[in-house]
């Protein structure tokens, strides 16, 4: 009987672990992305299961071999209170071989504006075909810190566009999908006056230097801009624009080219 139990729980443990952190990524994915981190130096300590604070798997939407998936985890040591770093990892996978087939790859400074929870990083089902061999995805970031007060402006819910070129994904979009102001005040007094832009996402059907362009749609006003690609991302407009265009491209990447 105790051998029995033995064998059960060297064949079962690893599911039950998986399921008791409801993540979405199966334990092939945990494995796949360990051993590329701890292979490239990418993660300091232990392994990625000890330092995970936020994760996301989907299927590929044009190949159910692979699966894209993101995790977002600490870098720092138990001892470093007062220098927060955390690493983000978003690939394409091969499970069935154990392989990151392409790959992008940075480092999050927390502060005040920028940090990560359980639901920090999910991957967009939506899918954005830019030509007949490109697929586009997307990945949301929302920032898990609690921000400065009585700002006069802000955005949030960031959306990052990948293709893959080889084994880099290459992000060539990213836009805040809520982004607000306000035109009176700010956020933390009463009766301030805010306006807000909502955005929306669609590919149309002209094409610019090889890849469709991005309509970008504020549900808030019905207002619309068309973005064109410059051969390596999409550029916003700067002539004649909608307020909340100058917010979209506003600030560093938050994925490194």
């Amino acid at each position: 009987m105790r051998r029995c139990l033995l064998l059960f729980l060297l064949v079962f443990a690893p599911h039950l672990v998986y399921a008791q952190n409801k993540s979405s990524c199966d334990p092939l994915a945990y494995q796949t992305v360990n051993n590329f981190l701890q292979k490239h130096g990418l993660i300091k300590t232990g392994d990625l299961m000890d330092n995970e604070i936020s994760s996301d798997c989907h299927v590929f939407a044009y190949s159910s071999k692979f699966t894209i998936a993101t995790f977002g985890y600490s870098l720092s040591s138990s001892t470093d209170h007062e220098n927060d770093v955390d690493g983000i990892f978003i690939g394409v996978l091969d499970t069935s071989k154990l392989k990151v087939v392409a790959y992008n790859w940075r480092k999050l400074y927390v502060d005040a504006e920028s940090d990560l929870n359980d639901s920090s990083l999910r991957i967009d089902p939506s899918t954005f075909k830019l030509n007949k061999t490109v697929e586009a995805f997307g990945l949301k970031y929302e920032s898990a810190a609690s921000g400065a007060r009585c700002v006069d402006a802000g955005w949030e819910n960031l959306l990052t566009l990948f293709v893959r070129h080889g084994s880099a994904l290459s992000p060539v979009f990213h836009t805040y999908r809520h982004i607000w102001m306000f035109t009176d005040g700010c956020d933390a007094l009463a009766g301030s006056v805010p306006t807000d832009a909502n955005l929306r996402i669609a590919v149309a059907s002209k094409r610019t230097n090889g890849y469709r362009d991005l309509i970008i749609t504020n549900t808030s006003e019905n207002e619309k801009v068309v973005l064109e690609y410059n051969g390596r991302k999409y550029l916003w407009p700067t002539n004649n624009a909608p307020w909340w265009t100058s917010y979209g491209d506003s600030g560093e990447d938050w994925i490194l080219p």
